[in-house]
């Protein structure tokens, strides 16, 4: 590495003291008066117990513990990124100190989950990193210099041009590589302090040791890093790296604290500890701090031993019980926050930052081509669309509304489309970057607020309004004349970047996208309805008139009016004696429009613009929380764990043996087969990336299994083993017929169930899996709540009456008692951590009662002692519950080993290093030349031979892999024979709930969840009713003057917006579910209708709820007819149209995984129907007219607007009205018609538009998933 780019000096090196340091969980269902003036006696719960230990500059700490004992709470508390304001009561103090007493220490820290942008390679992503993180005084060259280091130390040279992700969410990296790039990432801030939580989690052992060797080099007198780090499973090598341990309890209550040769005297010195038997004294420790829930007498006693040991330490700790009061501790943890914030003189100057984030926002914005498609060729398509809609109207009446209506139609397709998929591209990878960057103190708000805009300004914003208006402008026949062009494309530019920066200020203000999206179209509403199109500026009520001076869709609308109108003459009939009616200028003053309207308005425009991205800052800067709460336990509605027997018990009684008996027999009840093998013969799969012009591009092919045979034994624990991008997942994938079909795979070779030939599909259907992410788990759900619905659905019919005792048996089973009541959380909200996660997805799945289980790393992220746990649960659900266990795993114990029947070793691209029994492991190698020696960890040494070591070659090391895979392939093939019984795979696969079981389970789920997530809730049920609330306001009372047709026509119009209310509803919700059901659906649980009705049974109570209030607000609020009639035809369209919203958002977010690229096309379709809708364009071209019998917003237009505008009487004073009776609008506007046609024509569109998004539901999972 760049010595000088990373080195810390001697004076700046940082220790750290901690002191009597308790976190606690406020009481959340009190208020900050109850809290204030009547304390609660219910005690707090306590994350961390009293903890205290010292660090001196440059040690390597290693904090340990098991799941849940608080390690990330530790290292969040100790890095300032709780909130230690809110939800959480700290106590204590940290102290970090130097021999300067610097007032800003640099400081880096590591998450469990791994964030990058999608588009940038390896070394971009570095590079872009690099010029915001590094000091500002480096050259480029010393800059690229260290990115170069790092990827070479961190192994990762090799596929520095390879990109991380794509725009999709798919990542191209293996977790071990995403590890040890965001590593690489955080190095480049020339920490003094490194927070890594579980740095190893995921690599392989041999991957885990040489990044643990990197780290053991920067806290090295040449680096002089202080390191604290999380980690779980340490090999002894890297035990002996640690230069000291501490060891949390469950509850945050420390063990033990101090050096690895300390800890032996002190475990060693307690009488009434067992012996140590492990080789590994971290193990050894681990197994004495973690409680055993596999039964209640295990739980006892554990718990027992561990309150012991901590008071044992507490006695023998060398620093003294001071607790500091809470106002003291408040200050002192205010005190770290401003020690961790960056000062303004080492970071980059505002240029230099804006000039890197411009730079990065013009390349991630080139490369996302689908965004780029849909935003360029959308705006072609809109753009022709609807210049056709509206063609050259005539220069009469309704040719004036359709000039009015066309232009109007600039603000709604320039001003919201682009906005509203802004909003949602900035919540996704886009927002979560700058939010890790932000919290890293490397970027500031005002530089991510404007490189945004510029870098996206070429690309985006000028291409897309020129597109808009050259193809408008002449197929509307605008006004001619250059200065009117260039006038109507500045009001266009100007509409959009307005929406851009606002989608920013709503991105600011809001805590979830669903919110956010609430704001922006509430305050879209406010806009639309200020903008003088739709009801009179003059005519607005006094309260209400003030907003539309805070709308930019006045200025700009009224700008364009005027610039179309003005001294503008229509073609007036010659024997009309009175043509104020198609004069320019009347229009412009029917519109209450004042006069000289133009320049001013444009200078108005760009003062809103800056104001947004003011406000955009200050949101982001101040309202914006960027801390992590803590989630709150839920009441147990299920009841308690009872006397019962259990699922599956490690424990040998008599008892235990009947219930794995009859565990064993329910596995047989279907078929006589003992156990089923698994084998694979010359088996080759090959993947390429599919390409728009040709099928196949066979140049980007990657061959990730060669010649590849092996065997799994039956009812037996067989284990693959392997380095990072060995293809250990991929071969999962594709023996449960899990391969993602956005790459195009091709096998050769057989499988084989005991002696039957079968497709990976077939095994596919009968097995179970549990995937290395936990992306079945609903956040707003409990672990206890989520078991339970799972149980539902999984468990065979019979068994149902018995669920209670099943799922507290599994949660006493899976160490998952302790927090059972808590729900799951997400990136906002901690909830559970990372490895009671990890056991939450392993129980969901062998609730299935599998006879073939696959599992991709099911222990990464767990502590040694609970990894030890699930392991012996598998390997007794193999020999004893006659189950064939398959997984892949990383960093196994000496201990674990014992559990493994069979092992598959795996090189590079997916060859096979050996595949047999654990106690012929010794005698291969040692034939190989590779002995393995007394007290060696044999899972440690066989990772070694087949990966690169520290410091090797990439020569050697391929040159004994290679070696290796030769050895096997000539000696062993036989080992891979089919063999046993034939098997009937129909009588593998297990009864499934029935239909309506299954219905009601998955629709009682997303009800608690939805009413869980507040929202999603506020948002789904409360937007319909926002509209009518801003229709009443500015609409009522409605009068019957010369403007009351216009009023009426615009009200008719603002009505469609509800349209998009329902598309907003799909979008808060149906993304999030529609991934967990294709998890679901590929378990085989339950089909696409099953989930289809579900969804609905949830939407429809919502979309009542809120289009009755609509109606009664606007039927009797604004003064429409208020009759019976009026008010159910106006609930019912007002209802079919949300529903069709709804469909239409099920049927885009189907068909494309790229939320961007389809919030777009969803927005476009919107947008059609709604100016088709009949009250914008009075003159349909003959293809629109056609198209417009399936538009839903016909037959709402015509239904609303017979009863509104029948039995009315226009009055116009002294001067005449154009209409005097309500039927001459309906005529001349061509809107009468049956009203029963209309709602029938209503009806069918609803119904055929869910039909049809349900049917692409079902293909889209059963051939694109």
């Amino acid at each position: 590495m760049d010595g000088n780019a990373l080195t810390i000096d001697e004076k700046h090196r940082v220790s750290v003291a901690v002191r009597n340091l308790t976190v606690s969980v406020k009481d959340p269902k009190s208020s900050w008066m109850q809290r204030k003036f009547k304390p609660s006696t219910v005690p707090l719960k306590s994350i961390l117990d009293n903890v205290s230990f010292d660090v001196a500059a440059g040690s390597f700490v290693a904090i340990m513990g098991g799941t849940g004992s608080g390690k990330t709470t530790l290292l969040n508390t100790l890095s300032t990124r709780l909130n230690i304001h809110q939800t959480l009561h700290f106590q204590g103090s940290i102290t970090y100190q130097t021999q300067e007493a610097d007032s800003y220490i640099p400081n880096s820290y590591l998450l469990q989950t791994d964030v990058f942008l999608p588009g940038l390679s390896v070394e971009e992503t570095l590079r872009f990193q690099a010029d915001i993180r590094m000091p500002p005084h480096l050259t480029m060259d010393e800059k690229r210099a260290t990115v170069d280091s790092l990827l070479d130390v961190l192994e990762l040279s090799h596929m520095r041009d390879t990109r991380v992700s794509n725009y999709t969410g798919t990542t191209t990296l293996s977790g071990g590589e995403q590890r040890r790039l965001s590593l690489a990432i955080q190095l480049l801030n020339r920490p003094s302090v490194v927070f890594l939580d579980e740095p190893t989690t995921g690599l392989d052992a041999s991957n885990s040791l040489r990044l643990i060797q990197v780290v053991k080099k920067l806290t090295g007198t040449e680096y002089g890093m202080t390191v604290l780090c999380a980690i779980h499973q340490p090999r002894i090598e890297v035990t002996k790296m640690f230069d000291q341990v501490c060891v949390l309890a469950k509850g945050g209550r420390l063990v033990y604290n101090g050096t690895v040769p300390d800890a032996e005297k002190y475990f060693g010195s307690i009488s009434w500890l067992q012996s140590r038997k492990s080789a590994n004294l971290l193990d050894y420790i681990m197994s004495l701090s973690v409680k055993d829930t596999r039964s209640k007498d295990l739980e006892k006693a554990t718990s027992v031993r561990i309150d012991r040991l901590v008071a044992h330490w507490k006695e023998v700790m060398p620093f003294q019980q001071e607790i500091p009061s809470e106002k003291d501790s408040r200050e002192g943890f205010e005190a770290i926050i401003k020690v961790f914030t960056r000062p303004h003189s080492t970071r980059h100057s505002f240029m230099n930052e804006l000039k890197v984030l411009t730079h990065r926002s013009f390349i991630l914005c080139l490369r996302d081509r689908m965004s780029l498609l849909s935003f360029l060729g959308g705006i072609i398509v809109l753009g022709c669309g609807f210049g056709w809609l509206f063609f050259r109207p005539h220069h009469d009446v309704a040719g004036i509304r359709s000039f009015s209506g066309a232009l109007y139609t600039t603000l709604q397709v320039i001003g919201f489309t682009p906005m509203f998929v802004e909003l949602e591209r900035i919540w996704g990878a886009d927002g979560q970057n700058f939010f890790r960057e932000y919290k890293d103190n490397c970027v500031s708000v005002p530089g991510f607020v404007f490189s945004r805009r510029l870098g996206r300004l070429l690309l985006e914003d000028i291409p897309i309004t020129l597109i808009w208006t050259i193809l408008t402008y002449f197929m509307w026949g605008l006004r001619g004349g250059v200065g009117h062009f260039f006038i109507y494309y500045l009001l266009t530019f100007l509409t959009e970047v307005s929406g851009m920066v606002l989608a920013l200020f709503c991105f600011g203000v809001g805590p979830e996208f669903a919110v956010s999206a609430l704001i922006l179209n509430v305050y879209y509403q406010v806009q639309n309805s200020s903008c003088g199109f739709f009801v009179n500026s003059r005519t607005m009520p006094v309260y209400v008139r003030w907003l539309k001076y805070c709308a930019y869709f006045w200025y700009t609308y009224g700008a364009m009016i005027w610039n179309q109108f003005h001294n503008w003459m229509g073609d007036c009939p010659s024997d009309l004696t009175d043509c104020s009616a198609y004069s320019g200028d009347s229009r412009i003053q029917i519109l209450g429009f004042p006069k000289n309207f133009l320049w001013q308005q444009v200078g108005i425009c760009i003062a809103w613009i800056i104001l947004y991205a003011i406000l955009a800052v200050l949101s982001l800067r101040y309202i914006k929380n960027y801390d992590i709460s803590m989630a709150s336990t839920k009441k147990n509605r299920y009841g308690d764990e009872e006397d019962e027997r259990k699922f599956v018990r490690p424990s040998k009684s008599r008892e235990d043996e009947k219930d794995l008996h009859e565990f064993a027999e329910s596995n047989q009840s279907s078929s006589a087969i003992d156990g089923i093998s698994i084998s694979l013969k010359n088996t080759n799969l090959e993947a390429w990336k599919s390409n728009l012009i040709t099928l196949v591009h066979k140049t980007n092919s990657k061959l990730l299994l060669r010649d590849f045979s092996a065997s799994f034994e039956a009812n037996k624990l067989n284990v693959i083993m392997g380095p990072s991008g060995s293809g250990k997942t991929t071969l999962l994938n594709y023996l449960s017929h899990r391969l993602p079909r956005s790459t195009r795979f091709q096998a050769q070779g057989s499988i084989f169930l005991n002696s039957t030939e079968v497709t990976s599909k077939q095994l596919g259907s009968v097995s179970a899996y549990v995937t290395q992410h936990d992306n079945t788990l609903i956040p707003a759900l409990t672990v206890r709540e989520t078991l339970h619905f799972q149980a539902k659905l999984r468990l065979p019919p019979e068994e149902i009456p018995r669920l209670n005792p099943i799922v507290n048996g599994l949660l006493r089973q899976m160490g998952l008692l302790d927090c059972a009541d808590t729900v799951i959380g997400n990136d906002v909200i901690k909830g559970v951590s990372g490895g009671e996660k990890r056991r939450v997805s392993i129980a969901v799945q062998l609730l299935n009662r599998p006879r073939i289980l696959f599992l991709d790393e099911p222990t990464s992220g767990l502590d040694s002692t609970t990894a030890y746990s699930i392991l012996s649960l598998l390997h007794q659900l193999g020999s004893e519950g006659q189950t064939t266990v398959v997984l892949t795993i990383h960093q196994p114990s000496e201990e674990m080993l014992h559990f493994f029947d069979k092992i598959l070793l795996l090189g590079k691209y997916g060859r096979v290093v050996y595949n047999g029994k654990v106690e012929s492991m010794s005698e291969h190698f040692t034939n190989c030349g590779y002995p393995i020696h007394h007290h060696t960890n044999v899972a440690d040494f066989i990772m070694d031979l087949v990966s690169r070591g520290y410091g090797e070659s990439v020569e050697v090391s391929e040159a004994r892999i290679n070696h290796l895979v030769q050895v096997w392939s000539s000696t062993n093939n036989e080992t891979t024979a089919p063999c046993g019984p034939s098997v009937n795979l129909s009588q593998l696969r297990r009864s499934k709930a029935s239909f309506w079981n299954v219905l009601v389970t998955i629709t009682s789920r997303q009800t608690l969840a939805t009413f869980r997530t507040p929202d999603v809730l506020f948002t789904r049920g409360f937007q319909g009713v926002a509209l009518a609330v801003f229709y009443t306001l500015f609409f009522a009372p409605l009068r019957n003057g010369a403007e009351g047709v216009d009023n009426r026509l615009g009200l008719i119009q603002s009505l469609l917006n509800i349209y998009f209310v329902g598309l907003l509803n799909n979008i808060s919700l149906y993304p999030m579910e529609r991934g967990i059901f294709y998890q679901e659906y590929k378990d085989g649980i339950y089909g696409s209708v099953q989930y289809n009705l579900s969804y609905i049974f949830n939407e429809i109570p919502f979309e009542v709820f809120q289009c009755i209030l609509f109606s009664v607000l606007c039927v009797f609020g604004i003064g429409m007819p208020r009759t019976a009639s009026m008010f159910f035809v106006n609930f019912y369209t007002m209802f079919a149209a949300v529903n069709c919203g709804e469909s239409v958002g099920i049927m885009w977010n189907s068909v494309f995984d790229h939320l961007g690229f389809a919030t777009n096309l969803m927005s476009m379709c919107i947008l059609f129907a709604v100016f088709m809708g009949g009250t914008m364009s009075m003159q349909l071209p003959g293809f629109f007219r056609g198209i417009n019998w399936i538009n839903p917003m016909k037959y709402v237009v015509r239904s609303n607007a017979n009863l509104i505008f029948k039995n009315e009487t226009f009055h116009c004073g002294s001067e005449s009205c154009v209409f005097d009776y309500g039927y001459q609008v309906l005529d001349y506007f061509k809107l009468n018609g049956s009203l029963g046609l209309n709602l029938l024509g209503v009806t069918i569109c609803m119904v055929a538009y869910r039909l049809v998004a349900i049917g692409l539901c079902i293909i889209k999972v059963r051939y694109f998933i």
